[in-house]
C-alpha cells in the first residue's frame, strides 16, 4: 500500500523514511543535493542476515555515511554497549568493502561532511572507473 493516486503526494513508505530521517540526515542531504552529489539509498542493508542499516548509501560505489547524533550529551554512540555494537558494524563493513564515513552534528552544519562525502564519491568513482576499464582490457566480465 505504497502508492498513491497523486503525484504530489507522497508514498506511504517516503513518509515512513521521512519520520525515521532526523533534522542531521535531511540536513546533510540538503547540502549534498548543491553539491550535486547523486541521490543516496537511505537506510541500506548490508551483511545479511544482520539487520545492519547504513544512514546513507551509494551501494554501487560500496560508499556508507553514517550520522552519528548526540555524541556530545551521551548518546547511544559514544556509551558502552552502543559504542561496541558501532564497531562491530563498522568492521564488519570495511572487511565487506565498504568505505564508510562517520560524521557528528559540527561537521554536518559547517559543510565538512558534504565536503568529504564530495571528495570520497569522487574517489569510488575513479576507482570504479579504473577497475571497469582493467577488466574490459583483460576481456574478463563480458558475456560469453
Amino acid at each position: 500500500m505504497s502508492r498513491t493516486n497523486s503525484k504530489n503526494q507522497l508514498t506511504l513508505m517516503e513518509v515512513n523514511a521521512a519520520q525515521r530521517e532526523s533534522p542531521l540526515e535531511r540536513e546533510l542531504l540538503l547540502h549534498l543535493h548543491a553539491l550535486t552529489i547523486p541521490a543516496p539509498a537511505r537506510e541500506h542493508r548490508f551483511a545479511p542476515p544482520r539487520r545492519w542499516r547504513f544512514d546513507l548509501a551509494w551501494p554501487e560505489l560500496a560508499l556508507a555515511v553514517e550520522v552519528e547524533g548526540a555524541t556530545y550529551n551521551g548518546g547511544r554512540h559514544t556509551r558502552g554497549t552502543g559504542y561496541h555494537n558501532d564497531l562491530e558494524k563498522y568492521n564488519q563493513a570495511m572487511i565487506d568493502g565498504w568505505m564508510v564515513l562517520r560524521f557528528d552534528s559540527p561537521m554536518i552544519k559547517d559543510g565538512t561532511a558534504a565536503r568529504m562525502i564530495a571528495d570520497a564519491y569522487a574517489l569510488c568513482e575513479r576507482t570504479r572507473r579504473m577497475m571497469d576499464n582493467a577488466i574490459s582490457r583483460l576481456g574478463i566480465g563480458g558475456p560469453a
